[in-house]
């Protein structure tokens, strides 16, 4: 980018192509987005491309690039994506899922089926019922931490030994 004389002042360099209208000055605490110095105290730069405002009410975050709100938006596997609850928006691949009503489970995303839910493949089960052994669901042969898997068989470890 080139800059006519009126964008440069004793230090300050404007960065029209970044934040209009907005004059930075190297100091101790700059460092350079895009080859022009910026102060970390008030921005910080998105992989050397975008710079966002610090100390907003908003919270500002990079995703990948790019500055975005966390208020609206959750950054999903580098892409951004509009969030789809105010305080349970989580990422399965790259949607957006209520993680309080629902599980993402091999990057399915399925409707929460208990309190203790839990994932076996892409399906939700109740951990305090059943265990997920290589894959299939079982009734809990034993409560608690007691149960686990031997192959895809449940045993019980205070009782049993599993020879596998």
């Amino acid at each position: 980018m080139r800059m006519s004389p009126a964008s440069r002042h004793s230090g300050f360099i404007l960065l029209a192509a970044l934040l209009p209208f907005v004059y930075f000055q190297k100091s101790v605490t700059g460092q350079q987005c895009r080859g022009y110095w910026y102060d970390t105290r008030r921005y910080m730069c998105c992989a050397d491309y975008e710079l966002c405002l610090r100390g907003t009410r908003i919270l500002h975050d990079c995703c990948g690039k790019h500055c975005y709100s966390e208020g609206n938006s959750i950054c999903c596997s580098g892409r951004l994506v509009d969030k789809c609850s105010q305080f349970h928006a989580s990422c399965c691949g790259y949607r957006c899922y209520k993680a309080d009503m629902e599980l993402c489970c091999d990057g399915v995303i399925v409707k929460r089926c208990a309190k203790n839910a839990e994932c076996c493949g892409t399906e939700c089960i109740d951990a305090r019922r059943f265990i997920c052994c290589e894959g299939r669901v079982l009734p809990r042969c034993a409560p608690g931490d007691s149960a686990a898997c031997c192959g895809d068989r449940c045993y019980d470890k205070t009782q049993q030994i599993c020879d596998l």
